[in-house]
């Protein structure tokens, strides 16, 4: 049976494979379906994670909104932008770039898994956590995840959560690292086009 971390990957490498057509676009019903996923698969994690799951379906629950009124990414920072909503706190602009860090945290994750020794997660996860939303977080926030962190089950299990075979889960690493890389890059750069979306990019 596939699992949440096997379907993350297949719908991240369909959104891949849509960012490097002709006309390159990114679906919100393919992200609405990715954020799902993510959602059950942080769920997997169990223990102190569970808050994040929440947070994560929070966030599918509002890019189904806006896929009910833009379909694309590109329609939607186009339509919110031109018409100063982007801005707003809570404007679907601003929680498809938080789902995007997130991204961003679950591939550089992913790469330090792969290139440390070790059974623990949390060096790993510490250094996606500072590299993606540190620098957005204040210390109390901060010291939350950190302590967070230390009930984080091992490697091992990590990857048997992935995947029942130990080489099978390092491959979906893989996968994901290849074609997140190329999707989140394709998305900074739609961010970056506009004067208020390199602003969003400097916000939380």
């Amino acid at each position: 049976m596939a699992t949440p971390m096997t379907g993350i990957v297949e719908v991240m490498e369909e959104l891949e494979i849509n960012v490097r057509s002709e006309n390159p676009t990114v679906n919100l019903q393919l992200v609405v379906h990715v954020c799902r996923l993510g959602a059950q698969f942080v769920t997997s994690l169990e223990g102190a994670f569970k808050f994040a799951a929440v947070e994560v379906e929070n966030k599918a629950n509002d890019m189904e909104e806006a896929y009910q009124r833009y379909n694309t990414v590109e329609v939607m920072l186009d339509y919110e932008i031109t018409n100063g909503l982007a801005r707003e706190n809570s404007s679907h602009t601003r929680f498809h770039l938080r789902m995007k860090r997130a991204s961003d945290l679950l591939r550089v994750f992913f790469q330090e898994i792969l290139a440390r020794e070790g059974d623990s997660l949390v060096p790993p996860l510490k250094k996606a956590y500072d590299e993606v939303f540190g620098a957005y977080h204040g210390e109390n926030i901060k010291m939350a995840v950190y302590v967070a962190m230390e009930f984080m089950m091992d490697k091992t299990d990590f990857l048997t959560l992935i995947h029942d075979d130990d080489e099978a889960a390092r491959e979906l690493m893989k996968r994901y690292i290849s074609a997140s890389s190329c999707v989140c890059q394709y998305i900074e750069q739609l961010y970056r086009s506009t004067k208020v979306g390199e602003e969003l990019l400097r916000m939380i």
